[in-house]
């Protein structure tokens, strides 16, 4: 911006004009900011709503991972009690045959 004169009416009424320009220019470029500035907050509210949606997935896959394990751990020990019993009745067959075998 230049200095303004203002020695006569129509000097002043210039620099008056001047001065309305760069203020309407200025008040315009702070609009622009305050724009982008808003569209910024909307971009980091909807990134922290992403993230709350990325953890509650996350937490969901770790439940479900949690309890896969869980139901094959409970499965092997179904697995172990069955073949324990099903060994104690093939022995019990065993013994018995011997028995009649006496």
């Amino acid at each position: 911006m230049s200095a303004v004169c203002i020695r006569t009416a129509e000097h002043a009424e210039k620099g008056l004009e001047i001065i309305d320009r760069s203020m309407n220019f200025i008040l315009g470029e702070l609009g622009n900011v305050g724009a982008v500035e808003n569209s910024l907050e909307h971009i980091a509210a909807n990134l922290r709503v992403g993230e709350e949606s990325m953890m509650a997935a996350l937490s969901r896959i770790e439940d479900v991972d949690v309890a896969k394990e869980l139901m094959n751990s409970t499965k092997l020990q179904m697995l172990t009690q069955v073949g324990q019993t099903l060994a104690g009745h093939d022995k019990q067959r065993h013994e018995a045959v011997l028995g009649l075998l006496r």
